[in-house]
C-alpha cells in the first residue's frame, strides 16, 4: 500500500512511464530465461555462441544507447521511447524464426537497438519529471522492473508449453500494444528541463572533461554483465541439474518476487546509513558473491535430476528443492545486489552530468556497460565451455568473482577519494546529513 501511495503521488507522466517499464520488463522476462536453453538446446548453439549473442543483444542495447539518448535529447523523449519499442518488437519476433547464428545476432541486435532508444530516453524523461524525487522515483522504477520480471516468467512457463515460436509472439505482441499506446496517450516533451541541448561535438567535449561521471561509469562496467548471469550462467547451471527449462523461470519469477517485496525496505534502510557509493559498491560485491553458492556445491550435487528422480512424489519434490537451492540463493544475491546498486547509480547520474543533456549522459554511462557486457558475457561463455572440455568446471565462477570484486573495490576506492572530488554532498557525506536534498527526503519515505 505504501508503494502504491508513492505512485499515486507522482503526476501521470511519471506513472506512465513506470508502467511503461513494467510491461516492457514483462515482454523482456516472458522470452530472455528460455532464449539461452532454446540456443542451446534447439539450436545446437555452443556456449560461446550463446554469450556472443547475449552479449551483442546487451551491447546493442546499452551500447548504442549513447545514439538513443542524443537522439533523445534532440528529438524528444516520446518518439525515441515509441520507435525503440518498435524495434525490439522487430527483434523478438525474428528470434522465433531465425535457425542459424547469423539470424539470431540480427535478432540480437535489433531488440538491443530498440533498448538503445527507449532505455536513455525513459530514464532521462523519469529524471526530468521527477526533479527532487529522483531517487524515490528510481526505487519505484526498480519496483516495476522486479513486478515484471516476476510476472513474465509466470506467463511463459504456460506459453512455452506449445513452442518457443509462440512465446516470441507473444512477447513482441505486448511491445506492438506499447508502441500504439505510447503514441496515443504519452505526453510529449522536448528536451530535459525545457531547455535546448548544446550541439553534438559540444555535449561530446563536455562529457568526456566531466572526469567523475567517466570514473563513475568505467567503475560500473562490470554491473550489467554480473546481472546478465540471470540469463547465461544460471539458466545453463538449472538445466544441468534438472534436464530441463521450466525451472529457470520459476526461479527467476521468486527472484523477481523478492525485489517487488524488498526494494523499498532495503532502499529505507539504506539510505540514511550509508553513502550512495558506498551502497553501490556493497551491492556489486553481493553480485560477483552470488557464485559462491554454486561454486561450493557444484561437486556435491546430482545432475539431470528429472531423469532421474520422479517430480511427483513428495521425496522427488524435495530432492528438487534440495539441488536448486543454491541456484535459487545465487538469483537472489543478484537480485539484492541490484536493489542496492540500480536505484543510487540512475539517481547519481544527473547529479554528476548536466541537466540539459540528460538523455546523453544516460546513454554513454550504458555505452560503458554494454562494452563491458559484450567483453564480459563471450569471456564467461568461453569459460563455461573450457570448464566442461577440461574439467575445471570452477572456472567461469572464479571469472564472475573476480569481476564482482574488482568492480566493488573501484566504486568503493572512488567513495574514499570522495572528499578530493566535491560534486555534491549527495556523493560526498551521509544521506542523513542532506537534509536539504529533498530526493533524499522523498527516499525516505520508501
Amino acid at each position: 500500500m505504501r508503494t502504491l501511495r508513492q505512485f499515486w503521488s507522482f503526476d501521470r507522466t511519471v506513472q506512465l512511464l513506470l508502467l511503461n517499464h513494467l510491461a516492457i520488463m514483462l515482454s523482456f522476462s516472458m522470452l530472455m530465461p528460455y532464449l539461452t536453453g532454446y540456443l542451446s538446446t534447439a539450436l545446437g548453439f555452443a556456449a560461446w555462441m550463446v554469450g556472443l549473442v547475449l552479449g551483442l543483444r546487451t551491447f546493442s542495447q546499452q551500447g548504442l544507447g549513447v545514439i538513443g539518448g542524443v537522439l533523445a535529447d534532440h528529438l524528444g523523449y516520446k518518439p525515441t521511447i515509441a520507435a525503440g519499442c518498435a524495434l525490439r518488437m522487430a527483434g523478438f519476433l525474428l528470434f522465433g524464426f531465425c535457425h542459424t547464428l547469423p539470424g539470431a545476432l540480427g535478432a540480437a541486435i535489433l531488440s538491443g537497438l530498440g533498448g538503445a532508444l527507449f532505455e536513455p530516453a525513459t530514464r532521462a524523461y523519469l529524471a526530468a519529471e521527477s526533479d527532487g524525487r529522483r531517487v524515490e522515483a528510481f526505487a519505484l522504477f526498480n519496483i516495476c522492473e522486479a513486478a515484471g520480471a516476476c510476472i513474465g516468467p509466470v506467463l511463459s512457463v504456460l506459453l512455452f508449453q506449445n513452442s518457443f515460436r509462440w512465446l516470441c509472439l507473444m512477447a513482441s505482441g505486448i511491445f506492438l500494444v506499447l508502441t500504439l499506446l505510447q503514441l496515443r496517450y504519452l505526453p510529449p516533451q522536448g528536451h530535459g528541463e525545457g531547455t535546448t541541448p548544446p550541439p553534438g561535438a559540444c555535449s561530446w567535449r563536455e562529457i568526456l572533461a566531466n572526469r567523475t561521471f567517466v570514473g563513475f561509469a568505467v567503475g560500473m562496467v562490470g554491473y550489467l554483465t554480473l546481472y546478465n548471469q540471470l540469463y547465461l550462467s544460471l539458466p545453463l547451471e538449472v538445466r544441468r541439474l534438472t534436464g530441463h527449462d521450466a525451472g529457470t523461470g520459476v526461479l527467476l519469477a521468486g527472484a523477481a518476487l523478492l525485489g517487488v517485496i524488498a526494494q523499498g525496505p532495503v532502499t529505507a534502510y539504506v539510505q540514511p546509513r550509508w553513502r550512495p557509493l558506498q551502497a553501490i559498491a556493497l551491492g556489486l560485491a553481493l553480485m560477483g558473491g552470488a557464485c559462491l553458492p554454486l561454486l561450493a556445491t557444484r561437486a556435491f550435487l546430482p545432475v539431470n535430476l528429472l531423469h532421474a528422480t520422479d517430480a511427483t512424489t513428495w521425496s522427488g519434490v524435495l530432492t528438487m528443492v534440495i539441488n536448486l537451492s543454491p541456484a535459487c540463493v545465487s538469483a537472489m544475491l543478484i537480485v539484492l545486489g541490484t536493489m542496492l546498486v540500480q536505484p543510487f547509480a540512475l539517481s547519481l547520474i544527473p547529479v554528476l552530468g548536466d541537466k540539459r543533456l540528460l538523455g546523453t549522459y544516460y546513454g554513454c554511462y550504458y555505452f560503458v556497460q554494454g562494452s563491458g557486457a559484450v567483453v564480459g558475457n563471450l569471456m564467461i561463455g568461453a569459460a563455461l565451455d573450457a570448464g566442461q572440455r577440461l574439467g575445471l568446471p570452477s572456472w567461469p565462477w572464479l571469472l564472475i568473482l573476480s569481476l564482482g570484486a574488482a568492480s566493488a573495490l573501484r566504486l568503493a576506492a572512488m567513495d574514499r577519494q570522495r572528499q578530493a572530488v566535491p560534486v555534491t554532498t549527495l556523493i560526498a557525506e551521509p544521506c542523513t546529513v542532506t537534509a536539504s536534498s529533498s530526493a533524499i527526503q522523498s527516499t525516505q519515505k520508501l
